[in-house]
C-alpha cells in the first residue's frame, strides 16, 4: 500500500482545500447631485441626459453617460416611474414632523402663500411629516409612492434627506432655511439685515445693556440672526454672552428663558428674541411678576406675526412677508417644471422694522 501523503485522500485523490472568499470591498453609493457635480452641470441636466429628453447637447449628453458607466451609477427606478406622468400634486414636508407646523403661526401662512399659489395654476398640496423608522428619518410616503411632481421643504432638512430626494429626481425649494450647497433652491429672509436693523434700533433709543433669547437648536435662519445680533453689538463693545440665553424658539421657550433672566443680579434694559413667539412668551412672564413694559425692559421681536400686533403692549418688531415667501417658492418649484434652463438660485425676502410700543427711549 502506498505511503498516504498529506495532501490525498483515502482514495489516493489529492486533497482540497476550502478557502473563505474575502468579502468583497463594499462600493460606495453615488446619487443623481454626484454625477452632475461631477459633470459639472445640474441635477435637472443629468435627468435629461440619462432620459433622452431636453435640448442639451450630444457631447454633453456623452459625458454624462460616460461619468455613469465609470462609477456605476443607475438612476432610481421609482424616480423613473414618479417622472413618467404629471399627477399635479405638490408635496410639502415639514421636519421633523408636520405637529410642529400646527403649532407655528409663522410656518402656517407660508404654506398659506404657497397653496394660493398653487391653486391658481391648478395643483394639490399635500403635507407630511418626515417618518419615524427607529431613530431614523425617512422621507413621506407620497414621495416613494405617490406621483408628485415637486416638493417644497418647510425648514431645516438634514442631509441625508435631501440626498434621498434628490436621488428620486424630484425638483425642491426649501423655505426659510437653506442648504450649503448652492445647486439647491431656497427660499429665505433677510436674517442679518433684519437682525442687525432690530439691534441698530435699540442702541439708537440708548440701550447699552441688551439681551438676546436665541433658539436652542439652530438652522440657518436663527443662527444668522445671532451672528449679526452678536456682530453689532461686538462693533460697540456691547456684546454680552452671559445674556444670550438659548431655549426652543416657541412661546414657552420665550418664557422659560425670561424667568431665566429673571434670576439674574445684573439685568438688561432691552431684550431681542430670535422671534415673536420667543418675545411674547417672555412679555407674559415679566408682566406676571410685575414688571411694565417698556418701562423697566424693552422687547423686539423677529418676524411680526399677526398677534405680535393685538398683544398688549403691541410689539415692536422685524416683518417678514409670510405670504410672500410661500407664494415665491412654489413659484419658483413650478417654474422649475417646465423651463428646462432653470438654474438653482437663493431667493432672500426683505425685512423692515416695525416700530409699535414695546421699546422705550432712554438716551
Amino acid at each position: 500500500m502506498g505511503k498516504k501523503t498529506p495532501n490525498s485522500t483515502k482514495t489516493g485523490r489529492p486533497a482540497v482545500t476550502l478557502q473563505t472568499p474575502k468579502p468583497a470591498a463594499r462600493r460606495q453609493t453615488y446619487f443623481i447631485h454626484d454625477v452632475a457635480k461631477m459633470a459639472g452641470v445640474s441635477i435637472s441636466t443629468v435627468s435629461k441626459a440619462l432620459n433622452g429628453t431636453g435640448s442639451i447637447s450630444q457631447k454633453t449628453r456623452k459625458r454624462i453617460i460616460r461619468i455613469c458607466e465609470e462609477i456605476g451609477y443607475t438612476p432610481n427606478p421609482a424616480a423613473k416611474m414618479l417622472r413618467a406622468q404629471r399627477s399635479e400634486n405638490i408635496g410639502l414636508f415639514f421636519y421633523p414632523s408636520c405637529i410642529h407646523l400646527f403649532h407655528s403661526p409663522f410656518h402656517g401662512t407660508v404654506v398659506a402663500g404657497a397653496e394660493q399659489v398653487l391653486s391658481k395654476r391648478n395643483y394639490n398640496l399635500l403635507l407630511a411629516g418626515t417618518e419615524f423608522i427607529g431613530d431614523d428619518h425617512r422621507l413621506p410616503k407620497f414621495v416613494k409612492e405617490r406621483s408628485v411632481d415637486g416638493v417644497l421643504i418647510l425648514g431645516k432638512m438634514p442631509s441625508s434627506l435631501v440626498d434621498e430626494l434628490r436621488e428620486y429626481g424630484l425638483p425642491f425649494v426649501i423655505l426659510d432655511s437653506e442648504s450649503a450647497d448652492p445647486n439647491v433652491d431656497s427660499v429665505i429672509s433677510d436674517n442679518i439685515e433684519g437682525a442687525a436693523a432690530a439691534t441698530r434700533f435699540l442702541i439708537e433709543q440708548g440701550h447699552r445693556k441688551i439681551a438676546m433669547f436665541a433658539a436652542k437648536e439652530d438652522d440657518s435662519s436663527t443662527l444668522a440672526r445671532f451672528n449679526a445680533f452678536r456682530s453689532t453689538l461686538l462693533e460697540r463693545d456691547l456684546f454680552r454672552p452671559d445674556w444670550v440665553l438659548r431655549h426652543a424658539h416657541s412661546e414657552d421657550g420665550g418664557m422659560r428663558a425670561a424667568e431665566e433672566l429673571l434670576k439674574m443680579e445684573q439685568r438688561p434694559t432691552a431684550l431681542f428674541c430670535v422671534n415673536d413667539s420667543m418675545a411674547i412668551g417672555a412679555m407674559k412672564v415679566f408682566k406676571n411678576v410685575g414688571l411694565q413694559i417698556p418701562r423697566d425692559v424693552s422687547v423686539v421681536g423677529f418676524d411680526d406675526l399677526y398677534v405680535s400686533r393685538f398683544f398688549s403692549p403691541a410689539l415692536t418688531t422685524i416683518r417678514v412677508d409670510q405670504m410672500q415667501m410661500g407664494e415665491i417658492g412654489a413659484t419658483i418649484l413650478l417654474d422649475s417644471l417646465t423651463d428646462e434652463s432653470h438654474a438653482p438660485c437663493k431667493r432672500i425676502v426683505q425685512t423692515q422694522l416695525v416700530v409699535r410700543d414695546t421699546v422705550r427711549n432712554i438716551a
